[in-house]
């Protein structure tokens, strides 16, 4: 194969993604690789935490995340030397200075991280995959006057936003009220 494409699929997403999944595979004749967290660890986090452990606090919820995306996202990269993501400029304040190319050191070796649309808008990437006949997620169907969704992750944690709301406002809505909409990430793309 001239490329490898990959998810992280915490076994908690929204159905329409498994099934766009699904899509992109037929569509594209390739086979996702699939990286889940360690079930392991996801029932002893249950078990000591709840099954909704992410609404206690911020700390909880960057543990979940952690857990189910973070840590299946390493076990990919340590199988890569480039990574391709689709992070904007526009998408939060905390994005804004995403640059195209980089090299990511926070890992066990360095990667190639690249992001292609880290200047486009919103609006470009919409006439990309309209021009090109790019299959998109049921769930990002465009309302410009009604609520929609600007960002998907797993059941709950993931809400449509509504026109006058920031992209990021429909990501763990409960915390909106204690910290700006801007600053919500799961911790794929934080370097640290």
């Amino acid at each position: 194969e001239p490329y490898r494409v990959f998810v992280v699929d915490t076994l908690r997403l929204l159905p329409e993604t498994y099934e766009h999944w699904d899509r992109l595979e037929e569509h594209y004749g390739i086979e996702l690789e699939r990286f889940k967290p360690d079930l392991e660890k996801v029932e002893r986090m249950v078990n000591q935490h709840g099954e909704f452990l992410f609404f206690d606090s911020k700390t909880k919820q960057e543990y979940c995340c952690n857990i189910r995306k973070v840590e299946p996202n390493e076990k990919a990269l340590d199988t890569v030397d480039a990574w391709i993501t689709g992070l904007r400029r526009d998408q939060s304040d905390s994005r804004a200075g995403t640059p195209r190319i980089e090299i990511d050191s926070s890992h066990d070796h360095p990667i190639l991280k690249l992001c292609p649309l880290a200047d486009w808008n919103e609006e470009q990437v919409w006439d990309y995959l309209e021009a090109n006949q790019v299959p998109v997620n049921p769930l990002f169907q465009r309302n410009p006057k009604g609520a929609q969704f600007k960002s998907l992750g797993c059941v709950i944690c993931t809400t449509p936003v509504l026109p006058h709301e920031s992209p990021r406002a429909g990501r763990w809505r409960w915390f909106n009220s204690q910290e700006g909409d801007d600053q919500k990430e799961c911790g794929i793309h934080i370097n640290e």
